[in-house]
């Protein structure tokens, strides 16, 4: 696989894929699983303290910021329709009643 050629330049060296491929085969032995699963990596699998709490942190940040963005726009955009035909109804009321 690694010497099969390529339509363009490849973004990772030998030695970093061989090196990564290495530590994934240790990781897995080391936790019992010769099927690598994606859903099963753990953040103990990660050597360094501040890896796993960048990972555990990190992707709870990303979700919480993605869905605050979806509960923001919801909000901006249903207030807006909502204050929108409130604002129309008060509008056309008063002009019937004069």
């Amino acid at each position: 696989m690694l010497d099969q050629p390529r339509a363009g330049p490849a973004p990772y060296g030998r030695e970093w894929i061989l090196r990564w491929l290495t530590w994934m085969a240790g990781a897995m032995r080391t936790h019992g699983q010769s099927v690598l699963y994606i859903e099963w990596i753990q953040p103990d699998w990660l050597a360094g303290r501040w890896q796993r709490r960048l990972v555990t942190f990190g992707v709870t940040a990303v979700i919480g910021v993605i869905v605050d963005l979806a509960v923001g726009i919801n909000y901006a955009l249903f207030s807006r329709l909502a204050g929108g035909a409130h604002t129309l109804a008060a509008s056309s009321s008063a002009a019937s009643s004069g």
